[in-house]
């Protein structure tokens, strides 16, 4: 019987993965982005104040946002841009598009945003319970006679004169003045009660039965050797080859992306739920980067769909790439870490029981707080497998901006902590 031979027809497929780095891709006509930013940690935005803008030049805000202002990432949801309540000093409330990047960023510079008085009100008795300090009236501003952030202020000296402070509206809304914020921003992250995003233990041998602090403490006191070390880490920045971005356009009645991404499909249903779009509508291409440890793998969906949006909205080509002050404040690699470990250990080197406690700022949020948790705790066991181990992982959000994972990184200062504090 003759071989039956089936003819293949080879389909064509369009590339989505590009030869070229985000800062060389152009198209015609293409706009440029610039993200407007609150210039505080906390507050509910009452207006984002903007007389006019020059011909060709459009601020977009979660309002023109056709769809959902969310982006659902694992079990955290953020937003693409801030509505009311501010989180953390830098968080988008809007993107400013035009012709001419340094005229963008200057406009998007410029636009003064408006908070409500009866939320720095709340700062201030908040603080007044842990200031016991003399008061000092603040006019138009504070009426609580136990609160003492004016009495800060003025010892800081960062205000010349009170009496200078704007009075407020009928609104009972005001523009912070930049000395203020300032100085509420430097108290505020200290004494602000962060929420635990992620917790691991591991408890073996004599902590699996004890929960006393001074039994534990005993314990490690009667060794031979008790030896204690703290560890911080915190990944530096490398030398951008470019910063974080994309640029988004329309063709054909399809949205293309072009984007660092390492999450295409998380991008692509972002951009749908957000836009109204189909998602077969939608083509994500992947441009070059440096490194995927340092893309932030789920923030540049954000300054995708932030792109995209304008793109749709403005007709134009729309390319977003953040400064290099932004990239280094906003976009870092990593989450800050804090290793503190205890060891008791007897004469001849013998390991007989092992305490860590690591703390990680996860900033405003990070979808990857359980797995970081888990990586840290997994590390940090090792493999010298003591008796006696107690691991206790705590993950913790701050007013700071979100973090990312870095994935190839996260288990290495761990065990750098480790083998240092042994050695």
């Amino acid at each position: 019987m003759p071989e039956r031979k089936t003819k293949r027809t080879k389909k064509l497929r369009k590339s989505y993965i590009l030869k070229d780095f985000l800062i060389d891709c152009t198209k015609n006509s293409m706009y440029y982005g610039a993200l407007v930013r609150s210039p505080s940690s906390f507050g509910k935005i009452t207006n984002i104040g903007i007389t006019s803008l020059p011909e060709g030049y459009y601020l977009y805000t979660a309002r023109d946002i056709p769809g959902e202002n969310v982006i659902h990432t694992l079990d955290t949801d953020t937003q693409i841009f801030c509505t009311e309540e501010v989180h953390y000093a830098g968080e988008p409330v809007g993107i400013l598009v035009g012709p001419d990047i340094q005229k963008v960023r200057k406009l998007a510079s410029e636009i003064q945003l408006t908070f409500d008085i009866s939320t720095i009100e709340n700062v201030a008795k908040n603080l007044s319970r842990i200031y016991k300090r003399p008061f000092l009236e603040l006019p138009g501003y504070v009426t609580d006679k136990d609160s003492a952030i004016a009495d800060i202020v003025d010892d800081l000296n960062i205000l010349p004169s009170l009496d200078s402070l704007p009075a407020p509206t009928e609104k009972s809304s005001y523009t912070a003045p930049e000395q203020i914020t300032k100085v509420i921003e430097s108290i505020t992250p200290h004494h602000t009660e962060s929420a635990v995003l992620a917790k691991r233990e591991i408890r073996t041998g004599f902590f699996e039965n004890v929960r006393d602090e001074k039994e534990t403490d005993s314990f490690f006191k009667n060794a031979d050797f008790d030896v204690s070390d703290v560890w911080t880490n915190r990944e530096k920045s490398p030398v951008w080859i470019e910063t974080s971005g994309a640029l988004s356009y329309m063709e054909d009645s399809t949205l293309n992306v072009l984007s660092t991404t390492q999450w295409p499909a998380h991008l692509q249903k972002t951009l749908s739920n957000a836009l109204n779009i189909d998602e077969n509508r939608i083509e994500i291409r992947k441009t070059l980067s440096q490194s995927k440890n340092f893309n932030g793998t789920w923030r540049t969906t954000t300054l995708a769909v932030q792109s995209a949006l304008a793109a749709v909205l403005s007709d134009h080509p729309v390319k977003l790439l953040l400064t290099r002050k932004e990239q280094e404040l906003f976009n870092a690699p990593g989450t800050s870490v804090t290793i503190t470990q205890r060891s008791a250990v007897d004469k001849e080197g013998h390991i007989k029981a092992m305490q860590v406690f690591i703390e990680g700022d996860a900033g405003y949020t990070n979808p990857f707080a359980k797995e970081i948790a888990d990586r840290l705790s997994i590390a940090c066991a090792n493999f010298y497998c003591p008796e006696n181990l107690y691991i206790c992982t705590t993950i913790k959000n701050s007013p700071n901006p979100p973090t990312s994972i870095s994935l190839e990184t996260i288990d290495s200062g761990a065990f750098f902590a480790v083998e240092n504090h042994l050695n």
